[in-house]
């Protein structure tokens, strides 16, 4: 088996940044439109257009994020985010890729062709070698709702590792202004577009930033499939084809579907008290052995609930919050707990959080967190990183990642 590296990351995002008063702003607008086409909207409706700064930073943590503009699409964003992945790791000039994954849940066209096949030729990624003989690469899109960059991330080391490839190419990338529906508040306000990338390139196993119990994957649909109708497109697949009906702007039923609450409360439960637990034991190691934890953004209040937990049920480690205004971070206090006694915790990690500036960004949220922790000083060589993913399905994906491929020393627990 082969080692992998990271070799690379780089991020696009669109210039045009749009705040919570735009977006209260581009809601109430929106209602306009309804209104104005003759469509007859209950209470209830019209109140799902009313928002505002404070009622979205309250439920969200979320200032401002994103909008890419409209003729823009996400493998414009994908084939930016590459380049400058590569360039990161080779310097200008393009070589050729083993393969190039793309993980996305709004891809340029529905089933065909996938959204890794533009973004290839967007890339200027030759097809053919000089001879006129073809170029050989892997290029295949990846949809598992949230969990996907972290799923790509998974089949790109597992080719590598295999010997199958030498180097390649793993790229989030959503535009999910396209694929929600402005035309009630949730997840409108949530959301925002980008793309990361990640170039990963093979090693001497002895320097592998992935181990070999590195991935813990899964999903969960729930009972009687509960879990699969919390966050759903309702309408466009083979389940239910789009008709004229579902188009109406008080269904949206082609449009992405969030229970927000549902989703919070099992979700929370889920990460906090299942999904680490069990990734670390699989793994082989211990919560104080994490240096740094990067949790999908779906949602502030989210992340602080799993990080309350995992301080709560672990009495050897405190949290400290990091954001790109703050690397340092600030200590994770819990309501009940003595401040003093959270500091002298022995073990302390970080948790960086992007959503403030970025909004939930979907299968770009893992790859432009490393980056700009990366960037900040926060992940360096000799850290171990622990990414985790989750989403609709439910499904879930965790990473840890010995950055710099540096293993640490096995955690000593303390004598009780």
């Amino acid at each position: 088996m082969h080692g992998v590296e990271i070799a690379g990351i780089g991020i696009s995002m669109p210039p045009t940044v749009i705040d919570n008063q735009r977006i209260a702003e581009i809601l109430l607008e929106q209602r306009q439109k309804v209104l104005k086409s003759g469509i007859e909207l209950t209470a209830e409706q019209m109140e799902q257009y009313e928002s505002s700064n404070d009622w979205i930073v309250e439920r969200s943590g979320i200032n401002e994020r994103r909008f890419a503009a409209p003729h823009e699409t996400t493998s414009d964003y994908a084939a930016r985010s590459g380049h400058a992945a590569w360039t990161d790791a080779f310097g200008d000039g393009l070589e050729i890729p083993d393969f190039l994954l793309l993980a996305t849940v709004s891809p340029d066209h529905f089933t065909t062709p996938t959204t890794s096949v533009a973004t290839h030729r967007k890339m200027g990624i030759p097809v053919s070698t000089k001879i006129g003989g073809l170029h050989r690469l892997i290029a295949r899109d990846i949809t598992q709702a949230c969990s996907s960059f972290a799923v790509a991330l998974q089949d790109g080391v597992s080719l590598i590792k295999s010997g199958e490839c030498q180097c390649g190419l793993v790229n989030g990338s959503d535009l999910m202004t396209r694929v929600m529906s402005w035309n009630r508040r949730s997840p409108f306000v949530i959301l925002g577009d980008g793309s990361g990338t990640i170039v990963l390139k093979q090693t001497s196993p002895e320097q592998s930033w992935f181990g070999p119990r590195a991935f813990f994957a899964g999903v969960n649909g729930g009972l009687a499939g509960m879990f699969e109708q919390m966050i759903i497109n309702r309408a466009g697949g083979a389940a239910l084809p789009t008709q004229i009906e579902h188009l109406d702007p008080r269904v949206d039923a082609h449009m992405m579907f969030m229970d927000g609450r549902e989703v919070f409360k099992h979700i929370v439960r889920m990460v906090s008290d299942e999904i680490i637990p069990s990734a670390l034991a699989y793994a082989g190691l211990v919560l104080e052995q994490i240096d740094i934890m990067i949790l999908h953004q779906a949602n502030m209040r989210m992340v602080e609930a799993i990080v309350k937990r995992l301080v709560t049920d672990n009495p050897s480690i405190a949290v400290r919050m990091a954001t790109s205004s703050n690397p340092a971070g600030e200590l994770f206090l819990v309501k009940g707990m003595d401040q003093a006694e959270l500091a002298a915790r022995p073990h302390v990690i970080i948790c960086y959080n992007n959503i403030d500036h970025y909004g939930n960004l979907t299968s770009a949220v893992i790859p432009v967190s490393c980056y700009e922790a990366r960037e900040l000083g926060i992940i360096r060589p000799g850290k171990r990183v622990m990414t985790v993913a989750f989403g609709g399905g439910f499904s879930w994906c965790t990473a840890i990642i010995e950055w710099g491929g540096r293993h640490l020393p096995v955690f000593q627990k303390r004598a009780s």
